[in-house]
């Protein structure tokens, strides 16, 4: 079944794998891979990956697949971890969505994109 969705095009800043989240680079519509939960995750690659200077497309809105840096439990917020691959985010992480099914390293599965940051723990 097709749900279409959000799909924006972009330049690579860098070498991008398949199905994996992205940040924004430093120059004007460029796109690399999310290293971690520190800075805002925009969307997930499709299933073509990329080389520097090539263009990319990001889904930014709707279920996307994505690989799985460890293991995830349905409705977990995702982050990124080093690779861009999807995994539970922590307090304060910026997270691309919340987890569609389970999974565990290198599976592919199911992200619902809605970002936002996991708030972050009061300090006593």
């Amino acid at each position: 079944m097709n749900i279409p969705g959000l799909t924006t095009a972009h330049v690579a800043g860098a070498a991008i794998a398949a199905r994996r989240m992205v940040t924004r680079d430093t120059e004007p519509e460029s796109v690399v891979t999310a290293i971690n939960g520190k800075s805002l995750i925009i969307g997930v690659t499709t299933a073509i990956s990329s080389d520097e200077g090539d263009h990319t497309d990001v889904i930014r809105g709707q279920l996307a697949l994505v690989v799985f840096g460890g293991t995830v439990k349905a409705g977990q917020p995702l982050t990124s971890d080093a690779e861009g691959r999807g995994v539970p985010a922590a307090a304060g992480d910026w997270y691309l969505g919340f987890a569609e099914c389970d999974g565990e390293e290198n599976d592919v599965g199911s992200v619902w994109i809605a970002p936002g940051q996991a708030a972050a723990v009061a300090a006593n």
